[in-house]
């Protein structure tokens, strides 16, 4: 999936600001972990550099989700090791998981504009004007079983709130 410079920097941004976010509220980390740490922030920063310099890569998407889950996996541990309580360890869990899931959405976002973009490119005039037809034809028929709906319920309810005066004889 090729990016264009604004959403490189979009996703650039997001995951930055959702890195910074999880470093803050880590625990304290062991040296081994701090150099994982580094090690993760250095892959990200590449990856977007690589992007603006060179060709654009059309696999960005997998790549960028491996590291994300590579660091979210590397947070996990970090957590499980840390002498928290359960409530704070399930929150930064939760939280790493609210950014991997960011990202992803984000991607898929930038995804679907794109495939919608070419969706309505081709789509010719008499196309629309066929699919604004039956979308309204769709409308109608809800509206009508709706309103039929309502008639039967009304009646219903009638029934039931008096029962005696329907069997009333003249």
């Amino acid at each position: 999936m090729n990016l264009t410079n604004k959403e490189n920097c979009n996703i650039e941004h997001l995951v930055q600001d959702g890195i910074k976010k999880i470093k803050e509220n880590l625990p304290p980390l062991t040296e081994d972990q701090q150099e994982r740490l580094k090690a993760f922030d250095k892959n990200f920063l590449n990856l977007f550099k690589r992007q603006e310099g060179k060709k654009k890569s059309k696999n960005l998407k997998s790549t960028l989700m491996y590291y994300v889950t590579e660091f979210v996996d590397f947070v996990k541990t970090c957590i499980s090791c840390a002498n928290w309580r359960k409530e704070q360890k399930v929150q930064a869990e939760y939280d790493v998981y609210a950014f991997a899931r960011g990202v992803e959405k984000a991607l898929e976002e930038i995804k679907n504009k794109k495939d919608n973009l070419k969706a309505t490119q081709s789509i010719t005039v008499p196309d629309a004007a066929r699919v604004a037809c039956t979308i309204e034809s769709v409308i109608e028929k809800a509206q009508k079983q709706q309103q039929s709906y309502s008639f039967v319920e009304r009646e219903n309810n009638r029934s039931k709130k008096n029962p005696k005066s329907n069997n009333r004889e003249p």
